[in-house]
């Protein structure tokens, strides 16, 4: 199950607090930093996010969530999960970019 969301450039600039738009890169490196620091008790495989530069130019981040370390979660459990990772407070401003569904992802291939 992957849990998705799509921002604006602006709404990802604030979310991550940079300065101005920037490439993907940047924005991706910036979404990393937040996670890493967020103090949340989550192994880093765990969560695994894809950000994605879309041809409307605005970005799709995508987190696939890992039922084999939380077979029980709920969706919202695992929403949860990720809201605290990027410090949203559940029907915060910025709770309100998001659109959270469940994606049907394909297993990744192991090499």
């Amino acid at each position: 199950m992957a849990i998705g969301w799509k921002l604006t450039p602006s709404e990802i600039r604030k979310l991550l607090k940079l300065t101005e738009d920037c490439d993907p890169d940047t924005v991706r490196e910036a979404m990393y930093k937040v996670m890493a620091e967020s103090g949340h008790d989550v192994p880093s495989y765990a969560l695994r996010p894809t950000l994605i530069y879309r041809a409307d130019g605005t970005y799709l981040i995508q987190v696939r969530s890992n039922r084999f370390l939380w077979p029980n979660y709920t969706l919202e459990q695992h929403v949860d999960t990720v809201r605290k990772m990027l410090h949203i407070d559940a029907g915060s401003e910025y709770d309100k970019y998001f659109d959270w569904h469940p994606r049907s992802v394909p297993p990744r291939q192991r090499q």
